[in-house]
């Protein structure tokens, strides 16, 4: 059962007129009924049995090896547990490694990380964890230094590192660990300094080094330097003596004091008188021992003292008080223990309880699970809540809890643990209004305001008893304007404010009784965003808030009555994440923070209106949070609908909290938290209330042991010599193209609450965050060597940031191996060889004749040369009058235009090349023609008419790249620019000029393989006397425009199309662009040959590093921006050969 607090006494209070006579009737009945102490803290129990894999429902024994595994001694197998999963070992008649016998149920880990065994039949067995080999020791009546016996029931190491083994009627017998020889120890009935029985339950070793054995008939001493025992027995006669003589087990606590759990109860001995205190079972007395039968006990890592039972389950005992908290199986209650018989108590490095069960398996609890404590209802509990839907949570200055809940009224508890429960009585309007209580609120007239759903605000007086009602009246605009209440909250002025479910927000007037409303108007910005008011807050600033359900947060001016939204905005990713608002609360240092329906927690940034969002994805526990308080550390609590979170602002990281780590209650309700005076924290929900003090809440601190759990090669698990934990390094052939593994955490606090992260050195750049998943695959690596690296944390998050390491070798097909190149260079050595000395004889052959010939051509090559000299010149010759003729189809760099600063460059890779650049320019007649730099009319009615009489009005500019080099380029270049010309006065569109250039050159570039010309066409047109500049833009297949702002910032003009020449004409499909451009913008054009221009180290000029010179370069004019980028583009190269044109233009408005 998991309540925690029973209250002493009850009250119903239905009305005032009775409240009197029902009080004394209850106070009356209260003296005689038991005063109902606060119970200990109740904890989740955790079971691991046959479903999970275990070998036998019954557990003797558990213990955790120096690597982390868990192991579990049954009748039926030793069982390893990895948090996860189990492996079975069991005996192997086949398998001299084997564990001898099944019936495994007494464990040992010694200092080594040796694990003994003790089997009932199988004698002793010794486990080797790294290799998983047994050794197994075995009774030999031939040898009188072997083991007394196959039936083991206990062991127990010494500080000298004697292993002691006790049997089961084979006496006690102690293990060399150097000569492997048994000593036996039995019972003489001659000899009263002899062991009393030969039956051995339980071994322990005091602080002098004495040995205490338990045996079917009484308590021994073992003196270790005279090898005697001395007898302590039960002596009826005598009450201080032994209980009883079959001891089952035996425990010395970190004080030294030494127990003795028997079939009478529990006894600690006193060493000094050499008496004993008895704690036993006495039925009339629920803090009593739970039952007469003590078989395991544990001092645990907090000092907590556990005793566990036959029949009576799990008890903690307190032993100043010399009382025990019982924890037994509740059938209706899978959180409980899972059976009543235990057989051992064992604590794990993290801190994890385990319990040995006889018949219920494994269960594992920590004592932090009991951290929480939950008030909830139970019906045959009257001292429990009435409803575990908890709505409402208030500590009043009296220190009373006021508890509201759904069907359940209000309820009281004062802090002499008198439950008091208001209820709704039909009959009598002086009572609660409806048991729908939905916000509880002392105002600082010590008055309580209570917030119902349907049934409105009730204001009540506890010193009377009474109740007054406020409800919404649709006649009367003064009243309260809704009656489901979500909110209630007084500020430093005494107003009072209600927040309502769907009738916004309201101002009460508690001297005229009327109410002010505040809700949403469509019409009116400046109203509330929302009329679901769930969150009202008034800040240290005087500011006051409301969160809305759907309307988003809203800061009032309270004098003027307006509000200021702040909204969700899907264009704004630092705007507040969702609209639906459950809480708002303002830390010590004046953040504010608010809680949302559906967008996890965000924090309003004062200065700037921006929202800083956490969820999820950083670790929130749920994107919906209900409520918000802080504690001395200045750590957050949200309670969502997936449990509780902690935040740490500093680091903003996050700890979660769930069924798993005692937290019984999962789904909170918005406005059911609390914080009182003392620091102690209250959050309601679906299943009552909780409450804790986060002072208190230890989080797991012990960074776990990460492990590898299984390697898998195409899907199939491969058989490893030794545990695959122990493997540092796996072999893959080529041809395992997939391979994946498994892992685990082993911290057994909350396994499912573990995180795990892996690297693959040598392939992967960053660590994969496998989140809970523990698993992972690879594909088709390259042959060679790698290291898989895996992390892990505990339900904490704290992390071992070391993991575990596994080299992995992918070894090559042999045609890559060195051995297989090495053999075939060889072989080719051999043949090279041989064919040399063929070629060397062959070579001496034609010497001779070569000689004679040598002499003839020598005299024809030196009159060739001669020709070829002369040929030479005459064609450089020629290519020079080329260039000069191509250079004079262009014209000037600088047109010296007024309106727009323009300037070109070009340059070839060879003599002559393929790029171009043009210009031409349009005025305007009076009748709103165009008209050309000639004076010649032209039509262009694609842009608006406007009469210039001082500028031109259009600019048309244009830079052509041919693809190719040399003569082939510089011809068709000469055919591109004299198309262009010749079109350029028509009365086209930039699109459809490129379409018809298109056409033109199609014919041309047929017959010739490949080639195309590359342009991009731009036009400029000014108009209105401010000069406003329009850019049009068409482009075939050339760099895209690139502009620089006058403000600095860069713009790439994105169109594109195929180059001239492939003879679509309009089909092409080119498209066209027009933008505006202010005085002080530069447009810069460039052909390929500049993001091309490589280095000496093959590195190109590229996109990036042009974008990053631009924005460097001087905004003053077009021609120093040019002469700065040319000088980037040559520094680049430097002394590099240039492998493509380069062209620039660059335009300034």
């Amino acid at each position: 059962m998991n309540l925690i607090l029973n209250f002493a006494k009850t009250q119903v209070v239905f009305a005032p007129n009775w409240s009197r006579w029902l009080i004394s009737l209850a106070l009356l009945l209260c003296l005689s009924l038991p005063a109902y102490a606060a119970e200990g803290p109740t904890f989740r129990f955790e079971q691991i049995s046959l479903e999970q894999g275990l070998s036998h429902g019954t557990v003797f024994s558990i213990a955790q090896d120096h690597t982390g595994f868990m192991w579990f001694g049954t009748p039926s197998g030793l069982n390893k547990y990895d948090g996860y999963s189990i492996t079975i070992f069991r005996s192997d008649p086949q398998n001299p490694n084997s564990l001898s016998n099944d019936n495994a149920g007494n464990l040992y880990l010694d200092r080594a990380g040796m694990i003994w065994i003790g089997t009932w039949g199988g004698g002793l067995n010794r486990l080797n964890p790294v290799t998983e080999e047994f050794k197994v020791y075995l009774p030999d009546p031939a040898n009188p230094a072997s083991l007394s016996s196959d039936r083991v029931q206990t062991m127990f190491e010494d500080r000298a590192g004697n292993l002691w083994v006790g049997t089961a009627g084979g006496g006690l017998n102690k293990l060399d660990p150097q000569s492997e020889q048994f000593t036996v120890y039995k019972n003489d009935p001659a000899n009263p300094a002899s062991l009393s029985n030969d039956r051995i339950w339980s071994i322990v070793e005091d602080r002098a080094g004495y040995l205490w054995v338990a045996t079917s008939e009484g308590l021994n001493l073992f003196d270790p330097q005279t090898n005697t025992f001395t007898r302590y027995l039960n002596d009826p006669a005598d009450p201080a003596s032994l209980s009883n003589n079959l001891v089952r087990t035996l425990y010395v606590d970190k004080s030294g004091g030494l127990w003795i759990g028997n079939e009478a109860g529990l006894d600690k001995f006193d060493p000094q008188t050499g008496t004993f205190t008895h704690y036993v079972n006495d039925p009339a007395d629920p803090t009593s021992l739970s039952d007469t039968i003590v078989n395991a006990m544990l001092e645990d890592s907090s000092g907590n003292f556990w005793v566990g039972t036959r029949s009576g389950g799990l008890n903690l005992f307190d032993r100043a008080s010399g009382t025990f908290t019982r924890y037994l199986n509740d059938p209706q209650d899978p959180t409980s223990l899972s059976y009543n018989d235990i057989r051992a108590i064992y604590q794990d490095r993290s801190g994890v309880l385990w319990l040995a069960t006889r018949g219920g398996g494994v269960n594992k609890f920590t004592v932090a699970s009991g951290q929480f404590e939950r008030l909830a209802h139970q019906p045959d509990n009257p001292n429990s809540l009435t409803s575990n839907d908890v709505r409402a949570i208030y500590e009043d200055e009296a220190n009373n809890l006021w508890v509201g809940a759904k069907g359940g009224g209000l309820n009281r508890f004062d802090p002499q643990g008198l439950l008091v429960t208001y209820l709704n009585n039909p009959d009598n309007s002086n009572s609660p209004s409806n048991n729908d209580i939905y916000a509880v609120y002392e105002d600082r007239e010590g008055l309580l305001w209570l917030g119902t759903s349907g049934a409105g605000l009730n204001k009540f007086d506890p010193q009377s008893g009474t109740f007054t009602r406020y409800l919404h009246n649709p006649d009367d605009p003064t009243s309260l304007s809704f009656d489901d209440i979500n909110s209630i909250y007084e500020d430093r002025a005494g107003a009072l404010w209600i927040g309502t479910k769907g009738g916004g927000l309201n101002k009460f007037d508690r001297q005229s009784g009327r109410f002010t409303r505040y809700q949403h108007n469509p019409d009116n910005p400046t109203s509330l965003g929302g009329n679901d008011v769930y969150a009202l807050l008034e800040d240290s600033q005087g500011e006051f808030w409301v969160g809305t359900y759907g309307g988003g947060l809203n800061k009032m001016d309270r004098a003027s009555g307006a509000f200021e939204r702040y909204q969700y905005n899907s264009a704004d990713p630092a705007s507040l994440s969702n609209n639906d608002i459950y809480t708002l609360h303002e830390d010590h240092s004046g953040g504010l923070w608010i809680g949302t329906a559906n967008g996890g927690l965000n924090k309003l940034e004062r200065e700037t209106g921006r929202f800083i969002h956490f969820g999820p994805k950083e670790g929130l526990a749920s994107n919906v949070v209900y409520g918000i308080l802080e504690d001395e550390a200045g750590q957050l609590w949200l309670s969502t609908s997936n449990g509780l979170s902690k935040f740490n602002p500093a680091s903003q990281t996050f700890v979660n909290y769930d069924a798993g780590d005692g937290l019984g209650n999962t789904v909170f309700h918005e406005g059911a938290y609390f914080q009182s005076r003392s620091g102690e924290m209250f959050f309601g929900g679906i299943n009552g209330l909780i409450r804790f003090n986060p002072a208190e809440i230890k989080d797991n601190p012990h960074p776990p042991a990460v492990v590898l759990t299984a390697f898998n090669i195409l899907n199939k698990e491969i058989v490893l010599n030794q545990p695959i934990e122990q493997i540092k390094e796996i072999k893959l052939s080529y041809r395992d193209i997939v391979f994946s593994f498994e892992f685990a955490a082993l911290d057994y606090t909350n396994p499912a609450k573990n995180q795990y992260a892996y690297k693959l050195e040598g392939f992967d750049q960053d660590w994969i965050n496998a989140g809970t998943r523990r698993f992972g695959t690879y594909t088709n690596l390259d042959a060679g060597s790698y290291t898989l690296r895996i992390k892990g944390s505990n339900n904490a998050g704290v992390w071992n940031e070391e993991g575990t390491p596994l080299r992995i070798v992918v070894t090559p097909p042999f045609w890559e191996t060195w051995w297989f190149r090495l053999g075939a260079i060889a072989a080719v050595l051999a043949l090279a060889f041989t064919g040399y000395t063929l070629r060397v004889a062959n070579i001496q052959a034609q010497r001779a004749r070569l000689q004679a010939l040598v002499a003839e051509r020598t005299t024809e090559l030196s009159q060739a040369n001669e020709h070829l000299r002369t040929l030479t010149e005459r064609l450089q010759q020629e290519l020079t009058t080329a260039r000069e003729i191509q250079q004079s189809l262009l014209p000037p760099p600088r047109p010296g235009w007024s309106g727009l600063d323009l300037v070109c460059y070009s340059t070839s890779a060879r003599e002559v090349g393929g790029d171009f650049y043009a210009y031409h320019t349009f005025g305007k007649a009076e009748d709103g023609r165009w008209k050309d730099e000639n004076g010649k009319l032209r039509l262009k009615d694609e842009i608006p008419a406007s009469s210039f009489s001082l500028h031109p009005s259009a600019f048309v500019v244009a830079l052509g790249d041919v693809s190719g080099k040399g003569m082939p380029a510089a011809l068709l270049m000469a055919v591109s620019l004299a198309s262009f010309q010749s079109v350029i006065g028509q009365e086209l569109a930039p699109a459809h000029l490129l379409a018809h250039l298109d056409g033109e050159l199609g014919p041309y570039t047929r017959t010739r393989f490949l080639q195309n010309c590359a342009l991009c066409y731009l036009e400029f047109t000014f108009s209105g006397q401010d000069r406003g500049c329009v850019l049009r833009a068409a482009n075939a297949g050339c760099v895209a425009p690139l502009i620089r702002r006058a403000n600095g910032s860069l713009e790439w003009v994105d169109i594109g199309g195929p180059p001239l020449g492939i003879g679509l004409g309009q089909e092409a499909g080119y498209s066209e662009v027009s933008l505006a451009l202010q005085p002080g913008d530069l447009v810069i054009l460039t052909s390929d040959g500049v993001v091309e221009a490589m280095n000496g180290s093959g590195n190109m000029f590229g996109f990036e590093r042009l974008e990053a010179v631009v924005a460097a370069g001087p905004p003053h004019s077009a021609e120093a921006m040019l002469a700065h980028l040319r000088a980037a583009v040559l520094g680049h190269t430097a002394e590099a050969e240039l492998h493509d044109d380069l062209t620039i233009v660059v335009a300034q408005i």
